[in-house]
């Protein structure tokens, strides 16, 4: 039973005759509920926004924090947090607690079998459209807020309903604490080969990008606060496995900066990134 100071636990009495359920003595948690709305259940664990807002999950009977500092930094930013709501996506592979703040723009997903945490959003939707998820018979099938139309999820399909969704990560900041250096190539190591074989989608409308779709970086010195031009490199046409994904040059990089790279891939095709490689050489050239 949740409160806004205090989240207490109740068991079923057996009794047949008065009220059914007692108070269990000493298993109150000091901690109460910052969202109605944000409590979601998978198997025996409860996910919630609590009172401090951060996200903590209970599961048997022992409550931890799962929300990490940039998280937590972004919440105490939000307006009405106390409006945020949840739902749980139980999938064969990702189990994923989805929170979504109303208002901001946001919907942040904690991925249960990684433990890390990231974002989705929408074109033209608060947040991300998708905002309830049941498993019936082994699929998950979603509801969308916008339309109110139900969608089975699928790993091979990369649009939202018809809708195309772009697919953009970050990197974390990196620096060099030895010196100056200057970067000579950047080699992102992902999926190749995975153009269509037909310029259409099933609708009929004319996708030519598809054929070799393109995936799109740009750079940061000052860790992300402000950004140098999109460059463009081939993912590869179908089949093209001896792809190589390679940016040449990228400047000279101050000691004390921080650099950060950000990948955008448009086109509604596979996409899987395993590893990046950066070649320095010591001091500005």
């Amino acid at each position: 039973m949740f409160g806004s100071r205090t989240i207490e636990r109740w068991q079923d009495t057996g009794v047949s005759t008065g009220f059914p359920l007692r108070r269990i003595s000493g298993a109150t948690q000091q901690r109460g509920l910052g969202a109605k709305a944000s409590v979601a259940t998978w198997q025996n664990s409860i996910f919630f926004l609590a009172d401090d807002f951060t996200v903590q999950t209970i599961s048997g009977g022992q409550m931890q924090k799962i929300s990490n500092l940039e998280l937590d930094e972004k919440v105490k930013e939000y307006s009405f947090p106390e409006r945020a709501e949840a739902f749980f996506i139980d999938d064969t592979q990702h189990k994923v607690y989805c929170l979504t703040f109303p208002g901001n723009g946001v919907t942040w997903c904690y991925d249960v079998s990684t433990g890390l945490w990231h974002n989705r959003s929408s074109v033209d939707v608060d947040g991300w459209r998708i905002n309830s998820s049941a498993l019936i018979f082994n699929q998950v099938v979603m509801g969308d807020k916008k339309n109110g139309k139900l969608y089975a999820l699928s790993d091979t399909t990369y649009k939202e309903g018809t809708v195309e969704t772009p697919v953009i990560f970050t990197t974390p900041p990196f620096r060099s604490d030895e010196g100056n250096f200057t970067m000579t190539r950047l080699e992102l190591i992902c999926e190749v080969g995975v153009g269509t074989i037909e310029d259409t989608d099933e609708t009929g409308v004319k996708q030519p990008d598809t054929l070799e779709p393109i995936v799109s970086m740009r750079m940061s010195k000052d860790g992300g606060e402000t950004w140098g031009s999109w460059k463009d490199r081939s993912l590869g046409r179908i089949g093209r496995r001896d792809t190589k994904v390679i940016w040449r040059g990228g400047g000279r990089v101050v000691r004390t900066q921080n650099l950060v790279f950000q990948f955008l891939i448009n086109d509604p095709v596979k996409f899987e990134a395993y590893a990046l490689y950066v070649d320095v050489e010591p001091g500005l050239v």
